[in-house]
């Protein structure tokens, strides 16, 4: 299982911005009321809008969700996963 970020832990400003920007986007839900500690609960993301935004992260940072998604509560645990994983990719390239 995917090992989930404290809530004070330090963030991927780049990997925020970009998946804030797919969900203001792709759910339609404005950027200004999302920040990283924000609740994929609070801004009402139902299991279908969920599947498809993840489904769209997979694609956007070249990453796969091998444990799924279901355990991710808060952008922080989002960004701070796709970042580990985007530098676990970077670090199987150079190999």
């Amino acid at each position: 299982m995917s090992d989930h970020t404290a809530s004070t832990e330090a963030f991927n400003d780049e990997i925020f911005n970009k998946v804030k920007g797919v969900i203001e986007r792709d759910l339609g839900i404005d950027s200004n009321v999302i920040d990283i500690g924000t609740s994929f609960e609070s801004i009402n993301v139902d299991s279908l809008s969920m599947t498809e935004m993840f489904l769209r992260m997979e694609d956007e940072f070249e990453i796969r969700f091998e444990d799924g998604f279901s355990d991710f509560k808060t952008l922080r645990e989002l960004v701070a996963n796709i970042d580990r994983m985007v530098i676990e990719n970077a670090a199987r390239r150079v190999a």
